[in-house]
């Protein structure tokens, strides 16, 4: 392998070394370009150089179980997330002491209950114990997991809070996946929507091409009511990856709450082939039906949602459902099903513009008080 330092504003060529290593010698390989790149950066007029840090190395099956793993885990569908947790498996079955993959194996487990694919009652125990395990070898990740489960399993925002604000010490605010779940769980209960915005645009700093990032900036702006601005965001996600179903389903609520029906069909047909396991969408689609008139094609969506055997998001897509066609008695009682479910939504989008209509009527100072919803 050669690698290159080049200067972005002049083209001038810094820096070259050519690396030729057995495949097995990959972590000392990474190490040592890491090694030498720091070394012509800051071997100028920067002064205070710093160390490079060496790392645990896993058998490279192990590796290579991991980043599969990975890979699968940041798809983020019901088909992908659970092949994200075998490879995770096989990783900690190929080196127990490979911390790496038990903090990621929580983070898929914490991921199968954020999207409802599985119920908060399964992967809730399983996200504690592995955080829980893995906190003294990766602080940054196993706390903020721990304060995922303080927050939206546990109600308990205090801990939830110092979990966070450790996860997030821990590696001087720099971990992305760390900064969202801070963001998603902390500032958005509280209605902070501006802040979490203004974390995750840290994050796309570091990682300008992460779909993830910038459709959390989307989720946060709609929270908020710029739906404008998510557009804006939702339309770069597509460029970069036009099959990132999050990003049709945002913009899906985006055109339904601006009014543009047409655009919200468009985008949520697209997002039920992309994600047609996923149960939140069928009460949005549901309620676009409903309002153009189609009673039909509404009324067989919310049969799926009041199937006994539906998924475990169901709840949540009557409260979909019940938010754009008014019917706020529904919404209320979704929610408090919702709430002993332990879904994610109900703490996320508390304070957001689409809960405003419930937080104004009667029901909402004994739903907030189940959640013991901070002020």
């Amino acid at each position: 392998m050669t690698a290159q330092l080049i200067d972005a504003e002049d083209g001038c060529h810094l820096w070259s070394e050519r690396y030729d290593r057995e495949l097995t010698d990959v972590f000392a390989v990474q190490e040592e370009i890491a090694a030498a790149i720091t070394s012509a950066l800051y071997g100028g007029a920067l002064i205070g150089k710093p160390g490079v840090t060496s790392r645990y190395a896993p058998p490279l099956p192990a590796y290579e179980a991991y980043l599969r793993g990975r890979h699968h885990m940041f798809r983020q569908t019901a088909d992908s997330l659970p092949q994200a947790v075998a490879y995770y498996e096989k990783a900690i079955a190929l080196d127990p002491n490979y911390w790496d993959p038990r903090i990621e194996l929580a983070a898929s487990h914490m991921l199968l209950w954020f999207h409802g694919v599985r119920f908060a009652s399964e992967m809730m125990p399983l996200v504690r114990r592995a955080a829980q395990f893995g906190i003294t070898l990766a602080p940054q990740h196993g706390a903020a997991l721990l304060g995922v489960v303080a927050a939206a399993n546990d109600y308990e925002w205090r801990e939830s809070r110092q979990l966070f604000e450790r996860g997030l010490l821990e590696t001087a605010g720099f971990h992305a996946e760390a900064r969202w779940m801070f963001a998603v769980l902390h500032l958005c209960p509280q209605g902070k929507f501006d802040e979490a915005v203004a974390l995750m645009r840290h994050a796309l700093q570091d990682d300008p091409l992460s779909v993830l990032w910038r459709t959390a900036v989307a989720d946060f702006q709609i929270k908020a009511g710029d739906y404008e601005g998510a557009l804006r965001e939702l339309s770069g996600v597509c460029d970069i990856d036009p099959n990132y179903w999050p990003a049709h389903f945002l913009s899906a609520k985006c055109h339904a709450a601006s009014g543009r029906l047409e655009d919200a069909f468009g985008s949520a047909e697209r997002l039920s082939q992309l994600a047609p396991w996923h149960a939140r969408s069928w009460g949005l689609m549901s309620a676009l039906h409903h309002v153009v008139g189609r009673a039909a094609e509404a009324e067989t969506l919310l049969r799926r949602l009041r199937d006994p055997g539906a998924p475990p998001a169901a709840s949540v897509g009557l409260i979909e459902y019940g938010l754009m066609t008014g019917d706020l008695v529904g919404v209320a009682d979704a929610y408090e099903r919702a709430i002993a479910e332990r879904h994610a939504f109900v703490v996320t989008d508390a304070r957001s513009v689409f809960i405003e209509p419930l937080r104004r009527t009667p029901r909402w100072p004994a739903l907030a008080a189940l959640m013991r919803l901070p002020s």
